[in-house]
């Protein structure tokens, strides 16, 4: 388990600012890890499941903080043979006439919006996809791969290196070159982390895929 103080300690190595005085405070540091958890949702989201109870004639359910998208709904969820749902835009004439169909409501709160009717003690699967957890504490645990902690300290990196160029933009000296290195730097920093994501996205989809070949036989004749 990787927690925030794990990753601000991880990123303080990287950055190589080990001695007290810091360079860069706590504060600073653990808004750079949750903005770098934003950023890695985009790429790298969790898949998460949750049952929802339902109640009688409702057809519309709330769904977690965080959600991004649906992967698979079912209901109910608690049967034996639980079904599967079809995704049907809600605007369609006939979406409560056709049973076994579901659609996501995006305006304000995220919702699941069944076509059946629901019944009292009944219960939805829904399976999706979410923003990793916001880090308040130190021992808050990190919901990112362990093996995609680098994105973490890249992103640092590069929040670091504009940092510093903001600040010098904001006194700047007319003879100093130091705001177009820095600036510089930032931008070979942020490739370096555009170019990572797409190895780490690259390499899920190589694991991702699954190779097969027929059986070899016999003809029978």
């Amino acid at each position: 388990m990787t927690t925030r103080l794990d990753l601000r300690n991880l990123c303080r190595r990287r950055l190589g600012d080990l001695t007290a005085p810091y360079r860069w405070s706590d504060l600073q540091l653990n808004q750079w890890i949750n903005d770098a958890l934003a950023e890695a949702s985009l790429a790298f989201p969790r898949r998460l499941q949750v049952q929802i109870n339902t109640s009688a004639g409702v057809h519309a359910y709330d769904l977690p903080a965080g959600f991004q998208a649906v992967l698979a709904v079912f209901y109910p969820a608690g049967s034996a043979a639980p079904q599967a749902l079809e995704h049907l835009a809600s605007t369609e004439y006939d979406f409560y006439e056709l049973p076994g169909r579901y659609d996501v409501l995006q305006a304000g709160a995220c919702q699941v919006l069944l076509s059946d009717s629901p019944q009292d003690g009944e219960s939805i699967q829904v399976d999706y996809l979410s923003d990793h957890a916001w880090l308040d504490d130190d021992g808050d645990a990190c919901t990112l791969a362990d093996a995609l902690l680098e994105l973490v300290t890249l992103f640092v990196r590069w929040a670091s290196l504009q940092e510093l160029a903001s600040q010098e933009a904001s006194d700047p000296n007319p003879g100093s070159i130091a705001i177009s290195l820095l600036e510089a730097h930032a931008g070979r920093a942020e490739a370096t982390y555009r170019q990572v994501v797409l190895r780490f996205q690259r390499a899920t989809a190589e694991s991702a895929r699954v190779h097969w070949q027929m059986d070899r036989y016999d003809p029978i004749y």
